[in-house]
């Protein structure tokens, strides 16, 4: 089985409501899964926070990258 994935990447913890909101967008138009690509997060003082928010409200089942 293979579920579609959309990847959004998040670089600035400010990011995280947009990201969401693409999440839903992407889930509305037919992906089954989002993969957070949060590389640059680990430079940020407030990245792990951000990565756990993205993580818990996501809309769809997802991984972290």
């Amino acid at each position: 089985m293979a579920l579609l994935t959309i990847s959004i990447p998040v670089s600035d913890p400010i990011e995280v409501a947009a990201a969401l909101e693409a999440a839903g967008d992407a889930g509305r138009a037919g992906a089954a899964m989002v993969e957070w690509r949060v590389d640059d997060l680990a430079g940020s003082d407030a990245g792990p926070r951000a990565a756990a928010e993205l993580v818990a409200s996501s809309p769809l089942p997802c991984i972290l990258t």
